[in-house]
């Protein structure tokens, strides 16, 4: 039997971006050696830039694929992590994208453990869950998926900008 476990979500980021803006520190830092495009060519591959960046404890490396709206605060907060003590561990595999337009849900399934201090792991063997499906429409999953104080760890929403793809996150309010 596969136990399901919801947490916060993507992952610390902006838990910790809800932190920084309620401290006011203000202007943005730079992102050294960012190279190409904000963004990715499809939804998949912006989901996969924010989770493999996470991973890798490179969190200033996941900014760019935040929408660009949250870009500087993405910066911002994640210059003020301190990776080697905010570290994750886990593995997420993509199982499925459903696009409308220009949002898209991006399935996924693995898990994710902060360090003990930070909270719970996060996990999901069911790549379905917040899909839409004959139950529920695409409007309403995205909405769930989107919404700031959401917990869950699959769908993460993904939105076209420009002719790019992007993570559609915000701090928690």
């Amino acid at each position: 039997m596969t136990r399901e476990r919801r947490s916060y979500r993507h992952f610390a980021l902006p838990m910790a971006c809800a932190a920084f803006i309620t401290t006011g520190l203000a202007t943005a830092t730079a992102l050294a050696g960012a190279s190409g495009a904000l963004g990715a060519l499809s939804p998949a591959a912006a989901a996969r830039g924010v989770v493999d960046n996470e991973l890798a404890g490179d969190w200033p490396a996941s900014c760019p694929y935040f929408r660009p709206n949250f870009y500087a605060i993405c910066l911002q907060a994640s210059s003020k992590l301190d990776a080697e003590h905010f570290r994750l561990h886990g593995s997420v595999a993509v199982r499925g994208t459903v696009t409308q337009n220009t949002r898209a849900l991006v399935e996924i399934t693995g898990h994710i453990c902060p360090p003990p201090s930070a909270g719970p792991c996060q996990s999901s063997e069911k790549p379905k869950l917040g899909m839409p499906g004959p139950t529920r429409s695409f409007a309403a999953a995205y909405s769930a998926a989107a919404n700031p104080n959401s917990n869950a760890f699959s769908p993460i929403p993904c939105v076209q900008v420009a002719g790019r793809w992007y993570v559609d996150a915000a701090p928690p309010s």
